[in-house]
C-alpha cells in the first residue's frame, strides 16, 4: 500500500472517531464502546473515563464536532504511526448540564488538534488525541 493510501486510511479513521464520538457526546456518554475499535487499549481507558465523568454528572452535548480540514499528516518510518494535524470545527456545539444549563462557553471558530495513531496488522488505532482550543484555525 502507498503512503498517500496509509495517510489518507489514518485520516478516515479520525473523522470518523469525530463522528461516532459526537453522537456518544450527545448522548450523555452513553454506547461510548463503539469507539473502541478505533483506539489502543490506552486511548480506550481514557475515553471510558471521559464518557463516565459525563454520565456521572448528567452531561451531554447538542451539536456535532468534526475534522474541517487535515493540515498535515506525517507518516514515520516503517509506516507503523501517523500524525496527523488538523481543524475541528465544534462552532455548533453546546455542552449542557443534566437541566440544559450551558456549563461551557461556545467555541467561537475552529482550533487545531493533533492524533497519534498507530498501525496494528491493517487497521490505524488511535493512541492519543491533543485539542488546541485556544487557538484558532
Amino acid at each position: 500500500m502507498d503512503e498517500q493510501a496509509l495517510i489518507d486510511e489514518a485520516v478516515a479513521v479520525v473523522e470518523q472517531y469525530y463522528v461516532l464520538g459526537s453522537a456518544v457526546e450527545n448522548n450523555g456518554g452513553e454506547g461510548w464502546e463503539v469507539l473502541i475499535p478505533l483506539l489502543t487499549p490506552e486511548a480506550a481507558d481514557a475515553a471510558r473515563a471521559h464518557f463516565e465523568t459525563l454520565r456521572e454528572n448528567g452531561w451531554h452535548t447538542e451539536g456535532d464536532s468534526l475534522v474541517s480540514s487535515v493540515e498535515n499528516a506525517s507518516l514515520e518510518s516503517g509506516l507503523e504511526a501517523i500524525t496527523i494535524t488538523y481543524c475541528v470545527d465544534a462552532t455548533g456545539v453546546v455542552a449542557l448540564d443534566s437541566t440544559d444549563t450551558p456549563v461551557t462557553e461556545p467555541v467561537p471558530t475552529p482550533f487545531p488538534a493533533d492524533a497519534d495513531l498507530t498501525r496494528v496488522g491493517d487497521s490505524w488505532l488511535i493512541a492519543n488525541l491533543a485539542t488546541h482550543r485556544e487557538q484558532t484555525c
